[in-house]
């Protein structure tokens, strides 16, 4: 009796535990981004890109982007469905002015293998003429873009298709782009002028202005898309990752099963802890 009090016991601590895979969303959040977007958006009739951070700085999923479309990271709270690009976009209503330099753009990222031989956009608040950009490059690689200033490509990092990777890029007060990969500091690209503030309105997908747009278009799946008007320390960014790479299942319901075995009120209290921790999720 006493063992199967404690497996019990066990069992509930395991279960009523905050779910793992909101631990990256807990760290994003602490560094305090200006604008944050899951993707997990439920899909409508016009479906809402939504941010997650204290701005509210939310836009619309535009044709070519399918919402809940692919499987997302391990963090992506349940049912674990993010947006899948096909060649459209999310756009947003205004430009977004992280600053002249000293700034940080990250992104979850899923690149289809026509994504990693062309430049694309992950975001991008510009024209030709000012702003910003940051997406993949040919070659495999990634690129970050003051218009008219500089293009700041990668040469020691090698992106891989169809597989969930982490990137990031701090423009530092230099104007240095540092780029990261899975929480990685893997390349620093030389540069001397600041940004141009944009005047475009910021998109997800492919290059600004938004609607009606087609250039530089990023395919396959993103997530987890966080900017910052401050530059992030290498610290923070691997903090982040490693909170995403501790995510683990919700547990299962052979736990649950099994508990209840030991008496219906076992398996109510577990039920009960279970739909608690589900509802502390941030989504």
């Amino acid at each position: 009796m006493r063992r199967c009090l404690l497996m019990m016991a066990v069992g509930l601590l395991f279960a009523c535990a905050p779910p793992a895979r909101a631990d990256f969303i807990r760290q994003v959040l602490g560094d305090n981004p200006q604008g944050f977007w899951i993707l997990n958006d439920v899909p409508g009739a016009t479906t809402t890109a939504v941010d997650s951070s204290v701005n509210g700085f939310n836009g619309t999923y535009g044709p070519g982007v399918i919402p809940q479309g692919s499987a997302g990271p391990s963090w992506v709270p349940s049912p674990g469905l993010v947006a899948n690009f096909t060649g459209g976009n999310i756009s947003f209503a205004n430009p977004l002015n992280l600053g002249v330099n000293g700034y940080t753009i990250e992104a979850w990222i899923n690149p289809s293998l026509a994504s990693l031989l062309s430049t694309t956009r992950i975001v991008a608040s510009g024209s030709g003429l000012n702003g910003y950009g940051f997406g993949t490059s040919a070659g495999r690689g990634l690129v970050f873009t003051s218009f008219t200033v500089q293009d700041y490509f990668t040469t020691r990092l090698t992106l891989q298709t169809n597989q969930w990777q982490y990137v990031g890029v701090v423009l530092d007060a230099s104007n240095n782009a540092n780029f990261y990969l899975n929480g990685a500091f893997v390349e620093r690209v030389a540069g001397t002028r600041p940004t141009i503030p944009p005047t475009p309105n910021f998109t997800i997908g492919n290059q600004s202005p938004g609607p009606g747009h087609t250039d530089e278009i990023f395919t396959g799946g993103l997530a987890g898309i966080s900017v910052y008007d401050t530059p992030l320390t290498a610290a923070q960014i691997q903090d982040q990752f490693n909170a995403a790479a501790s995510a683990v299942p919700e547990p299962s319901s052979l736990v649950l099963t099994g508990l209840a075995a030991f008496g219906v009120g076992a398996g109510y209290a577990l039920w009960q802890c279970r739909r608690k921790a589900s509802s502390s999720v941030p989504r």
